[in-house]
């Protein structure tokens, strides 16, 4: 018998996958809609899955506990081993959160607009599922989100936040941990490392934090399904109780450690994206085209016939997201940032389409 939760649930929009079936050339398409990398930081690392194939049994379930990878993570974080559990992606992390702790009757609270994935998760778990919106979606708002998540068991943060990129400090954030100290928090650090914000230091001070990152940013990796939660050690052992220790394939293991082990690479892909971000800033300064930037690697831009503008986007073989389903964020398209080539043929591809 089907779930009435589940039944009346409203589906988390996907984007179209039409860039998958567009027949032109990988390299004449800009997919700058779910702020993947712009690029492949890791042109190497296919060539060493594929030699990997001849030593790797494959008949074989991957290991249940990577111990290097493990270790990686830890150094990478700055934190223990056993503040970390990796997971197939951070979309897996969340649901296995939400699935440790939550019952039909509680109360979550998601601050919004934000990712909405987790509201899936949420829902699915959860009668009373709330969004709360700030009264200015672009800021910060503690005092009333304290006010919003007072009888709630699990609160769902984004921070950075995706899309309006808001960043609470870690001041912040620990005044929502320590007043409400009953409420589970999920802070999603998806963008850590563009922002270079994190609150990893009040882990082990505060038991209801737990944080979760992805390698689908900044890493590169997105098509690996590769993320982890950072949290105390006895939630790490709890929610371990549930997670399949089989769900990361050997591949996304590797990849994640050879990753870690070149973060090099890493660092400066983000750099690259800064420049580009500078670039298309100045851009839209000169057209006159009003812009939202982020902590992220993503930036907003609001115009008057944005749908419009997405299409003839599309029909140049650039693809970029339309924010026009989330409350406050009508009128607004979300463009994935790039290195400095990318945003080049982008900002000549604006000049094509854009219309003041």
């Amino acid at each position: 018998m089907k779930l009435k939760r589940i039944e009346k649930m409203k589906p988390y929009k996907i984007v179209s996958h039409e860039v998958w079936q567009n027949t032109i050339s990988r390299q004449d398409i800009l997919k700058l809609d779910w702020n993947e990398s712009d690029v492949n930081i890791f042109p190497e690392l296919m060539a060493l899955l594929l030699s990997e194939i001849d030593i790797n049994n494959s008949h074989l379930y991957p290991p249940a506990i990577n111990f290097k990878l493990q270790n990686l993570l830890a150094d990478y974080a700055g934190v223990s081993n056993s503040n970390i559990t990796s997971t197939n992606g951070s979309d897996h992390g969340l649901e296995l959160i939400v699935r440790s702790y939550i019952n039909p009757e509680d109360k979550v609270v998601i601050i919004s607009p934000t990712y909405d994935n987790f509201r899936i998760y949420a829902e699915s778990a959860s009668d009373n599922v709330q969004l709360y919106f700030p009264e200015n979606i672009f800021s910060t708002d503690i005092k009333n989100i304290n006010t919003a998540v007072s009888d709630a068991k699990m609160v769902y943060l984004c921070n950075p936040n995706n899309p309006t990129g808001w960043l609470y400090s870690e001041l912040e954030i620990e005044q929502l941990l320590s007043n409400n100290n009953n409420t589970i928090f999920i802070i999603d650090e998806a963008y850590y490392e563009f922002s270079k914000l994190t609150v990893k230091g009040l882990i082990n001070k505060y038991s209801n934090l737990y944080i979760t990152r992805t390698f689908s940013k900044a890493f590169a990796l997105a098509s690996f399904r590769i993320g982890y939660i950072i949290s105390d050690p006895r939630n790490i052992e709890y929610i371990n109780k549930i997670k399949n220790h089989k769900s990361l394939p050997y591949f996304a293991m590797y990849a994640a450690i050879h990753a870690l082990s070149n973060i090099g690479k890493v660092n400066c892909h983000i750099e690259e994206v800064k420049k580009g971000e500078a670039l298309l800033v100045d851009y839209f300064s000169k057209k006159g085209i009003k812009y939202f930037t982020t902590p992220g690697n993503f930036i907003n831009i609001k115009l008057d016939r944005a749908i419009e503008f997405i299409l003839k986007m599309k029909n140049q073989n650039i693809y970029v997201r339309s924010l026009a389903h989330l409350k406050g964020c009508e009128n607004m398209v979300r463009i994935t940032l790039g290195e400095p080539k990318t945003i080049i043929k982008l900002i000549a591809v604006i000049e094509l389409c854009y219309e003041g």
